[in-house]
């Protein structure tokens, strides 16, 4: 009986066994096999992984006879896929430089025997700054491990990370990873909190773009001060589409017009959740983990409807306007003048600032260069229309105006040029063309008028009552008007030359009489037209295509028969002994009695609306070519194509040809380029500037002369 169970039993198995292989050899159920071999070969591999050692900032390690300190690191007793950690078995080089620099994602075991000996080393002398990033980054794989794998220590990985982004400010994880944990670490000394404040503020720049940077400021100080930044109002492409000046300049004007909101104003508060990547996500498939990154939830401190408001005006207002450059054009930032200068005045209303430096009382007369000091800009003794410009600007944006203004005359000030720098009393209305038009009469009456070297009360009236009638300025400009007569008065310096250029070009034969009879009621508004008015005015009736019969027979019409004053004309010799002299000055022959009727002449009544269109036309030209003037001269030469480069050089080929130029004979060459005179002269001076330390062109008395040293110094780079 017993042999015979035996027996079975055998059988028994033998059967089970012969099926099995069968089925295998077969293929039938590999897949279940298959399983159950991966699986015990990924439990032989988990279980063969050596186990990871760790080491905090307290303990003192001795490894391959380096003693390291002070120092969150990991080891391991063989070769381990951690990247890292330091395997004890490894054979590192110290003897050696490694003659090769890491690439991405370096893992210790991985890397070359001198790279391990230099490591080890590194650490051993307390992580100095290197230039070799990779070695940092293998370090920083182990505090991220810490803190996010096994979740301890987070403090003390904080504070290291925050010690080595001090050193390495490219180890751009690390920044992240410090935000992370202080929006996760909930119990902050007062010196703890302290510490970590002065490491956001020191690196605002870098956090601009970090939307969880204000809530972390309030958290770590209840006195904090809530900053907005570009990133938090604009998409990418409204952001790269902005320059860095008028980022620089919209950042201004927000703080400004924000700075007196309280919290509750400012700012509202909403749940989000900050992500941090893993910088050594690469190696995670093989550490039998999925994580890539971690999230941590936070009140976000977002801008109010009232503040984005306030952005948003902002922006509209300062994307359009023309490009902003510096007044010395180098690529520091902008001072607070210079922002209040570019800064539109819809826009500088919005905020409040004082320049205590810059007093120049209510009125006063003074020089550019007094003015420029003030201002902070360094001039030179020649200034570019554009600086001219900006000087102006500047003044305006601090509440004062300056006659002559650059925006108006279009003609660079020199160092000496005396202005009159004024506040006006009345409040700004922009009426551009009229008052340009204004000045034009205004600068011509007042020549008339002092060309008798006596400037009378009346003759000052006339001109004013005049321009107020005619032109319907408002007081602000009216006032300016007056500034720039006295002015006038005390540098007694008058080039009207520009002034009655403008005017010829008023080819109409009504507003050209109308010019006429304005000039003649100017030299009679004090009764009578002396002889040395009399010579201005057949000047300048000449240069309005006058005759000198049409003066006279003009200066009839306006009087009638009882004799008030007398109208001195003299008439020059027509002959001269030959071998004399001419002389300065000619007794007349004869005088002609006109006689003046008081009454009459009070009822002078000039309409020139006929003429306005023409002169609104002729200011409209002119400030386009102030405006193409600026935007030339701020693009850089980045953006300027090899074309604009190759026609601006031919130009000064052309233009050393010889050593003075007419302004008909400059304008007709570079209006035929379809340029404009004014920006290219400029342009060239600057570019000339810059390359040979001085102007090229240099405009005396409507004649350009050319630089003879500048001349030889393009000659000789030529040859």
């Amino acid at each position: 009986m017993g042999w015979f169970l035996f027996i079975v039993v055998l059988v028994i198995i033998l059967m089970h066994k012969t099926p099995q292989n069968k089925t295998i050899s077969n293929g039938v159920n590999l897949k279940s096999s298959y399983h159950t071999i991966t699986h015990s070969q990924y439990a032989d591999r988990k279980n063969n992984e050596p186990k990871l050692k760790s080491y905090s900032k307290g303990d003192s390690v001795i490894l391959f006879g380096y003693n390291i300190t002070n120092s969150i690191f990991y080891t391991c007793n063989h070769k381990s896929n951690a990247p890292f950690a330091i395997d004890t078995k490894s054979n590192p080089n110290f003897n050696s430089f490694p003659a090769k620099r890491l690439g991405y994602w370096p893992n210790y075991n991985q890397i070359s025997r001198e790279q391990q000996g230099y490591f080890i080393k590194w650490l051993a002398n307390g992580k100095p700054y290197i230039e070799e990033l990779g070695y940092a980054y293998i370090y920083y794989y182990g505090l991220e491990y810490r803190a996010l794998i096994e979740k301890k220590d987070l403090k003390e990985v904080l504070f290291e990370v925050i010690e080595l982004v001090n050193k390495f400010s490219e180890l751009r994880y690390g920044y992240d990873l410090i935000v992370y944990l202080t929006l996760s670490i909930k119990d902050f000394s007062p010196h703890e909190a302290s510490y970590i404040l002065t490491f956001f503020k020191s690196h605002e720049q870098v956090y601009m773009f970090n939307k969880a940077y204000n809530s972390i400021i309030s958290n770590l100080s209840p006195t904090f001060q809530i900053k907005f930044y570009p990133c938090n109002f604009l998409n990418d492409d409204e952001y790269y589409n902005l320059s860095n000046r008028k980022s620089e300049l919209l950042s201004y004007y927000f703080n400004k017009a924000t700075e007196k909101l309280d919290k509750t104003e400012l700012y509202t508060t909403k749940s989000q959740t900050y992500s941090y990547h893993l910088a050594m996500m690469y190696y995670y498939t093989d550490f039998s983990s999925t994580i890539r990154f971690t999230n941590v939830s936070y009140e976000a401190i977002i801008p109010s409807s009232k503040t984005r408001r306030i952005w948003n005006r902002g922006y509209e207002a300062i994307k359009i306007i023309q490009p902003i450059k510096k007044f010395d054009s180098s690529s520091d930032p902008l001072t607070e003048i210079e922002k209040l200068t570019y800064l539109p005045q819809e826009l500088r209303k919005d905020i409040n600032y004082s320049i205590n430096d810059f007093d120049f009382c209510e009125k006063s007369i003074s020089d550019i260069e007094t003015i420029a000091y003030k201002l902070g800009f360094d001039i030179q003794d020649r200034m570019t229309l554009r600086q001219s410009i900006m000087i102006a600007n500047a003044c305006e944006a601090l509440g004062y105006e300056i006659e002559p203004d650059a925006n108006f005359v279009q003609k660079p000030y020199r160092k000496d040029s005396k202005v009159i720098i004024y506040k006006n009393p009345y409040p700004y209305e922009f009426c551009l063309n009229n008052y340009n038009a204004a000045t034009l009469f205004t600068d011509i009456g007042y020549q008339i008028a002092l060309e008798d070297k006596e400037l009378l009360l009346i003759e000052i009236a006339y001109i004013k009552n005049y321009v107020e009638k005619e032109f319907h300025l408002p007081p602000s400009k009216m006032y300016r008007l007056q500034m720039r007569g006295e002015l006038i008065v005390y540098t007694k310096e008058i080039n009207t030359q520009e002034t009655v250029k403008k005017l010829i070009k008023l080819t109409d034969d009504n507003g050209r009489e109308a010019i006429a009879k304005y000039l003649i009621s100017v030299a009679m508004a004090d009764g009578i037209v002396k002889d040395s008015e009399l010579r201005i005015l057949q000047k300048i009736f000449k240069q309005l295509d006058f005759s000198e019969d049409y003066l006279n027979s003009t200066l009839s019409k306006l009087v009638d028969d009882s004799v008030d004053k007398v109208v001195v004309i003299k008439k020059a010799e027509t002959t001269v002994k030959k071998g004399s002299k001419i002389p300065k000055y000619i007794e007349p022959e004869e005088t002609i009695e006109l006689k003046l009727n008081k009454e009459k002449l009070e009822k002078i009544k000039i309409n020139t609306s006929e003429i306005h269109n023409v002169l609104q036309e002729i200011f409209a030209d002119e400030q386009a070519d102030i405006i193409l003037s600026e935007t030339n001269e701020d693009i850089s030469a980045d953006d300027v194509d090899n074309g604009s480069e190759s026609n601006l050089s031919n130009l000064i080929n052309l233009i050393i040809e010889k050593d003075h130029w007419t302004r008909n004979e400059l304008f007709n060459i570079i209006q035929n380029r379809g340029m404009m005179l004014n920006s290219v002269i400029d342009e060239i001076n600057e570019l000339t500037e810059e390359q040979y330390g001085d102007f090229l062109i240099d405009e005396d008395e409507n004649i350009y002369l050319v630089n003879t040293d500048v001349v030889n110094l393009i000659k000789n780079k030529e040859s």
